[in-house]
């Protein structure tokens, strides 16, 4: 019988790899704080978003929110109207409760930001879900800040988010929130 130790493995020579590093695009690099912002391949489609947001006037002024936007993430969202229970994955695997996500067929890929507000003198802090159709419109928001010089990131800027009533070819109405920044806009001449 051989001894172990007088045997030698030839060393055999590694197979090159190729491995590519993915740099983070320039607008994913101007918000380090919020997470898959440039992640792309989402549906392109419209769907009702049973969340009405910020109708509080007829007036596209007065139906907006001045805020700061601190840090956002993908999220996939279910809405059982049945339970009337809101289900989340942050993986794009498994249900906060530790469930499959297969288990919810309508699952949507959304974007959840966190935010603040002034409130009677004081800084509060809010989280907003938005829809597909939203998100696209953030991530347009994001670009172009992105391509400013030097490069904004949205966490840097005062956001202005307003609500626009939309309706999609079956008929369905949904709401789409549309994003500009503050600084950015022209000064209003007396």
């Amino acid at each position: 019988m051989a001894n172990l130790d007088d045997v030698t493995i030839a060393a055999q020579p590694e197979e090159e790899k190729a491995i590519t590093i993915k740099e983070p695009s320039a607008v994913q690099q101007a918000n380090a704080s919020f997470d898959g912002i440039a992640d792309g391949g989402f549906a392109a489609r419209v769907v009702l978003d049973g969340n009405q947001l910020l109708y509080k006037d007829g007036d596209r002024v007065v139906d907006s929110l001045e805020i700061k936007l601190l840090g956002g993430r993908k999220v996939y969202q279910f809405f059982d109207e049945d339970s009337n229970t809101y289900y989340k994955s942050y993986d794009g695997k498994f249900t906060e409760d530790g469930e499959p996500i297969s288990n919810y067929p309508g699952m949507r890929h959304m974007y959840e930001l966190d935010w603040e507000e002034e409130v009677d003198g004081e800084m509060k802090e809010h989280q907003l879900v938005l829809s597909p159709t939203s998100r696209y419109s953030f991530l347009d928001y994001a670009k172009k800040l992105a391509k400013q010089v030097p490069p904004l990131g949205v966490g840097d800027v005062t956001t202005i988010i307003t609500a626009s009533r939309q309706q999609n070819k079956d008929g369905q109405r949904y709401s789409k929130a549309e994003f500009t920044c503050k600084e950015l806009m022209p000064a209003k001449k007396k």
